[in-house]
């Protein structure tokens, strides 16, 4: 993927992450608020193995912007999202319109038509790799610093799950 140079922007590992709500612009007068939402939809859901599986690209049609690899299974994920979309509809936050999608972000294009070649690449490493397991038990707060080479996301408040196991 590095062979493609300015073509794409490589998301350093530690920025990985799910998204289960953006939240864009706010000013620092509502982050409490947030916190308390997001520390309430965190209540009363248990800890989680999940595992990164399956590959993709948005748009899922036309010229691709971003790679991206799924995170499974999607009916643990989708309570959780709509704890979060409810707990933060209260603050005044508009419910999201699409159909929630998880995944990691891993590769995005600088430019608006990725050459046909990575695609292909994309394609080939998604058949090479099996899923990989992990368990997901609690939701961060995460504060967006863009610009440089890679966005840097600040932790604003990490709100645990209600039950946590080992294995």
């Amino acid at each position: 993927m590095r062979t493609f140079g300015d073509c794409i922007k490589i998301v350093p590992a530690e920025n990985y992450h799910l998204t289960l709500k953006f939240l864009g612009a706010i000013g620092v007068e509502r982050i409490s608020g947030i916190q308390t939402a997001l520390e309430a939809a965190a209540q009363n859901v248990s800890a989680c193995d999940l595992r990164l599986d399956g590959w993709g690209v948005f748009p899922p049609r036309g010229a691709p912007k971003v790679f991206w690899i799924g995170v499974e299974p999607r009916e643990v994920l989708v309570p959780i999202f709509e704890r979060c979309e409810a707990a933060l509809e209260n603050l005044g936050f508009a419910r999201e319109t699409r159909d929630f999608q998880s995944h990691v972000t891993l590769v995005r294009t600088d430019k608006a038509k990725a050459p046909a070649d990575l695609l292909e690449r994309w394609k080939k490493l998604s058949s090479l790799s099996g899923p990989v397991a992990f368990c997901a038990d609690k939701i961060t707060l995460y504060e967006s610093i863009l610009g440089g080479k890679a966005s840097v996301y600040r932790p604003l408040g990490h709100f645990k799950f209600c039950t946590y196991y080992s294995k």
